[in-house]
Parts: structure tokens; C-alpha cells; sequence
């Protein structure tokens, strides 16, 4: 009797392990991979301003795949040598044109979130805006199949938003007058 209390008891705590090992795991993983970006042309300053926000595990691991070898991002805040690689880096899945001509960004800033969002900040060069613009947002698809990106973009009163999936990795943008 005594040999089955002591089983059923370590039994339980089996059990209430490999419970706790599930648990994590789903909690650390997810079956499905977003981006948003909100992205305004400033009519007074005539620039573009970008804000990229992506899972910051998915976008380090992301980084790493692209022969970054960085920990947490947390870590490079002030390392401007490295901000400017995340920089290159992101806006290889990232890039607007207008007349055949590609806007040149410039990543200014990134805030890593207790939510597990980081938010990197753009400027373009200064530039007239002339319709249409032709968005690729392709950002992580290389590395994530079921990646889906989301862009609004604003401009004077209007505010449109767009999807980007691996079998759409572009949207044109018309500009209403």
C-alpha cells in the first residue's frame, strides 16, 4: 500500500511537470507571424515617416538567420554601428517607389516593448510625393511561410491600410487629391 502512494505521488508530479514543460512551450511559441507599419508622408517637412512593429523574438531571431550575431536588442540601444545594420536590415523587406525611383530610408530610433513589440522608426530623404506609390512589404517572409504584414499609411485626411502576404508582397497606392 505504502509502494502505491509513494508511485501515485510521483506519478502526479510527472504528470505536473511535463504539464509545466506544455504550458511553455505553447506560451513561447505562436502559429501565426504579423508586422504593422504605419507610414505618413509629412507634407510640412516632405518626407515620409515610417514605424516598422514586429515581435521582438521573431525579429532577433530574424537578425540572427541574416548573420547578425547579436542577444537581445535591448542590448544595441546605443550601439549606433549596429542600429545601423537593423536599419539596412529591416528595410531589405520594407521599400516604397514612386516614378521607378526608390525612397531612401533612414532608421532613426527603435523602442523595444514590455508588450514583446519593438517599434523601429524611419525618415525618408526629402522628397514631393507623387501618386501612385508602389509598396513591397515583405518583411520576415523569407523566414516565417505564414508571415502576413500590415501597412496604414496616412496622407493629409485620408488613411488607408493594406495587406502583405508571401503570394501579395506589394500594393499600389493611389493618392487622393
Amino acid at each position: 500500500m505504502l509502494f502505491s502512494q509513494l508511485h501515485i505521488m510521483k506519478m502526479k508530479r510527472i504528470l505536473l511537470f511535463v504539464t509545466f514543460v506544455l504550458i511553455t512551450m505553447i506560451s513561447y511559441s505562436h502559429e501565426y507571424y504579423f508586422s504593422f507599419a504605419e507610414m505618413e508622408y509629412n507634407t510640412s517637412q516632405k518626407r515620409f515617416e515610417l514605424t516598422l512593429i514586429v515581435s521582438t523574438h521573431d525579429i532577433e531571431h530574424w537578425l540572427q538567420n541574416k548573420g547578425l550575431k547579436i542577444k537581445e536588442l535591448e542590448d544595441y540601444t546605443s550601439d549606433t554601428i549596429i542600429q545601423k545594420e537593423f536599419g539596412t536590415s529591416l528595410l531589405n523587406g520594407f521599400s516604397v517607389s514612386m516614378n521607378n525611383t526608390n525612397i531612401v530610408f533612414q532608421m532613426t530610433d527603435y523602442d523595444v516593448k514590455a508588450n514583446g513589440l519593438t517599434e523601429f522608426y524611419f525618415i525618408s530623404t526629402t522628397t514631393e510625393i507623387i501618386s501612385p506609390l508602389l509598396v513591397r512589404y515583405d518583411l520576415l517572409m523569407d523566414q516565417f511561410p505564414e508571415q502576413q504584414n500590415k501597412l496604414t499609411f496616412l496622407y493629409k485626411t485620408q488613411k488607408n491600410s493594406y495587406a502583405f502576404l508571401p503570394t501579395s508582397k506589394e500594393q499600389v497606392i493611389k493618392l487622393e487629391n
